[in-house]
């Protein structure tokens, strides 16, 4: 799963957050919420050389609770199991007219995840710091993490400035290794930081910007892939803009957003989303949403591996190819004194004609995905 992708899905299935984040919470909340991710099968004008044509299906639980300890003190606890199946791009090769035809895993891929990550948070008048730890465990993969935060309030609350920093290590062992001749067992690190601004221009406008940095160190090559050889290093940087309006004659708000990416594997990426939130009476909120997504590939990608390939770094990984995405969904939440409910659903599609630059051999891997969720919420 590509990070567009990744990031896509996050929101999608993210928990509902606290109102403001620089205030300490006076009420326990739990939390869950249940999401279906599916990808479409093979095409029929896709040629495949070999493997299945069912790709993944992934069920998510996610369950987080909240609760003050004292006036300026907080505790979060966050719990998500996934369980996923199916078959899997392994890459491509040489096919008809010189296009890429694919190479797909068998469908017996079963796969469980389990993550937990604690949260503490001190929050006083003008200022708020959290510390969280976590970790992330696969059959074949797992994650040590712990991240801080800081956000600063001023200007009669008005102005906000957040900063923090993470640091991950992960640990990889893949499964029939020496079957399929992959590495037995390697490690990365990750270390990222962002900074953002948040200013309410108006009563009914707000603005925030930001911009993030990360290091990763380490095993970065996928040993499912066929051929698959990556640098050991990647750094990439990001940055983004959000507007939030509350448009006070259609009782709604509206949401915008750009992000903009760049990394040292010289592949960059454009977002722009776009939200309306429109209040529906006392307690309902229907929420559509449209999202446009582009990437240039990676400067080691090749759509397929030729004899005449000799290339320190290559990857046929559509992940790493040069495309387009278009998404879109809906949410509806329903708000009453202690409990709400929300139901939502994301349309996904991946295309090299949706790039605006000419992409010559599409890669055949690129997906299309739908994710329904349902979350629930308990306030006491």
């Amino acid at each position: 799963m590509n990070t567009a992708t990744q990031l896509l899905l996050a929101s999608a299935m993210s928990l509902p957050a606290l109102a403001h984040a620089a205030t300490a919470p006076t009420d326990r909340v739990i939390d869950y919420k249940y999401t279906s991710y599916s990808e479409d099968d093979i095409a029929k004008d896709i040629e495949l050389l070999v493997g299945d044509k069912s790709r993944y299906s992934i069920d998510v639980h996610q369950v987080r609770f909240v609760a003050p300890l004292n006036d300026e003190t907080s505790i979060e606890i966050n719990s998500v199991t996934e369980s996923l199946s199916g078959a899997s791009p392994w890459g491509t090769s040489q096919g008809t007219d010189n296009n890429a035809a694919l190479v797909m895993s068998g469908a017996s891929i079963v796969e469980e995840r389990s993550d937990f990550n604690f949260t503490i948070s001190r929050f006083l008048s003008n200022h708020s710091w959290s510390v969280n730890l976590g970790s992330s465990q696969e059959n074949d993969y797992s994650s040590m993490y712990m991240g801080t935060g800081h956000e600063w309030t001023f200007n009669k609350k008005n102005t906000a400035i957040a900063m923090g920093a993470s640091f991950s290590l992960d640990a990889l062992h893949p499964s029939d290794a020496e079957e399929y001749q992959r590495v037995v067992s390697e490690n990365k690190q990750t270390v990222s930081g962002f900074l953002g601004f948040s200013q309410n221009l108006t009563a009914k406008t707000v603005v925030q910007i930001g911009a993030s940095y990360t290091s990763n160190q380490g095993f970065l090559s996928d040993p499912y892939k066929l051929n698959d050889r990556r640098p050991s290093s990647k750094s990439s940087a990001t940055a983004n803009i959000a507007l939030r309006q509350f448009v006070e004659t259609a009782n709604a708000a509206m949401h915008i957003d750009y992000r903009y990416y760049a990394d040292s594997w010289q592949t960059q990426s454009h977002t722009v989303e776009a939200s309306w939130v429109q209040n529906i009476g006392d307690h309902t909120q229907l929420t559509p949403t449209a999202r446009y997504y582009f990437q240039t590939e990676a400067s080691f990608y090749e759509p397929y591996e030729v004899s005449t390939n000799k290339m320190e770094f290559i990857s046929s990984d559509y992940r790493l190819s040069p495309y387009g995405a278009l998404s879109f969904g809906v949410k509806l939440e329903q708000f009453w004194r202690n409990f709400s409910y929300d139901i939502s659903f994301i349309y996904y599609q991946s295309d090299a004609d949706f790039s605006p630059q000419k992409v010559l051999i599409e890669n055949p891997g690129l997906v299309l995905f739908t994710a329904t969720s349902l979350g629930l919420r308990y306030t006491w």
